[in-house]
């Protein structure tokens, strides 16, 4: 069996390339060189088939080689003169194969590239050495850009949840992962991929069994061989058809965790993707702790302005960036405006005299002014 990447957006092209290849071959399509190079961090394909159409071709080829440089790359191309197939094997193409082209010419294409690919000795083979520190380096500079994208989701821990489940899905290569997260006492699924929602909507995890049990014991990464001493555990992480699991702590108590189903390549999950799924649990666990504390703020916020509001006398509140953020009914009518027009806005909106007594005072640290 093959495993071949192939980029290709012609559907009439993509259609061909199924009928020709033998059904055993694992076929994985991607419509862009982005698409197929974030696959491709996590799945080790025997050769890169590429269809040159209007937005693909050369450049694509480059940026392919700079992401797999050992994974060969095969051109479809429309045009057979020689210039067009120079500029692909300059470009960085093994081979290229001009339509149309047969199956049994694509076929031996493929077996030829495929074939260089066993010939070459171990110690250089793309599966072993310096292949898996490319999928390492892939691995954690897409989880580095999951952080960075995190903190828009400060504010929602329901889409940081949603964000981190896409994200590992990409990360590890898992057909099915899910973050649990503490909700009134027990610990429910925040958000899953690839889990049917017969599992996920009902479902409620308890602190004294299973799982969240044997986090709170050993707060540590569990996979399949480990929870066979921990039956209730194998039993909840058999729920979601677990491979690995880890959990978030906060203040060394545990409130939630991370699940990774089989890898769609239906490899084992390497050393050094168990160490990654750790630090992305220690990351996602500081993650949904500010989260919770900006959550906790703004709760904190909308209470007080609620106190204002209904004070009789006239309050305006402002930020330290000078935003007005509250005018009271009473502070309306004082100053004969109304709040929804100001709230929002520069203090300088309320007219320069008013405007000087309140930036002296918030100079002085207040972010309040009563009138």
């Amino acid at each position: 069996m093959n495993v071949l990447m192939i980029i290709v957006q012609d559907r009439t092209v993509r259609e061909a390339i199924e009928a020709a290849l033998p059904e055993q071959d694992l076929l994985i399509f991607a419509a862009n060189v982005d698409d197929a190079a974030r696959r491709l961090a996590t799945i080790q394909a025997d050769a890169v088939l590429l269809d040159d159409g209007p937005r693909l071709g050369g450049p694509v080829i480059k940026a392919l080689k700079d992401a797999v440089p050992n994974t060969p790359v095969i051109a479809l191309s429309a045009r057979g003169d020689i210039v067009t197939q120079a500029g692909l094997t300059r470009a960085g193409a093994a081979e290229v194969l001009v339509k149309p082209f047969s199956s049994e010419a694509l076929c031996a294409a493929i077996q030829a590239q495929v074939g260089h690919i066993d010939a070459v000795p171990e110690a250089l083979s793309p599966r072993e050495g310096g292949a898996h520190r490319n999928t390492a380096i892939n691995q954690h500079q897409m989880a580095m850009r999951w952080l960075s994208r995190a903190a828009s989701c400060l504010d929602d821990s329901a889409a940081l949840s949603r964000s981190l489940v896409e994200s590992a899905a990409d990360i590890f290569d898992a057909v099915r992962c899910a973050v649990l997260l503490e909700d009134a006492g027990a610990v429910r699924v925040a958000a899953s991929h690839g889990v049917p929602r017969s599992i996920t909507e009902p479902l409620r995890l308890n602190y004294a069994t299973g799982l969240m049990r044997w986090f709170d014991e050993h707060a540590c990464l569990l996979d399949q061989p480990a929870a066979r001493g921990a039956p209730g555990a194998a039993k909840e992480l058999q729920l979601f058809n677990g491979r690995l699991a880890a959990p978030l702590l906060r203040d060394g108590r545990v409130f939630g965790a991370i699940i990774l189903g089989e890898k769609a390549s239906g490899l084992e999950y390497a050393s050094v993707e168990r160490e990654l799924l750790t630090l992305v649990a220690r990351s996602m666990s500081m993650a949904f702790q500010r989260a919770d504390e900006q959550a906790d703020a703004v709760d904190n916020q909308d209470q007080l302005h609620g106190i204002f509001a209904r004070m009789d006398a006239g309050v305006v509140a402002v930020s330290p960036e000078k935003i007005i953020t509250l005018l009271n009914k009473s502070a309306e009518t004082i100053l004969e405006v109304r709040s929804g027009d100001l709230v929002g806005k520069s203090v300088q909106k309320l007219g320069s005299a008013f405007a000087d007594v309140v930036l002296r005072a918030l100079g002085g640290g207040s972010e309040g002014l009563e009138k």
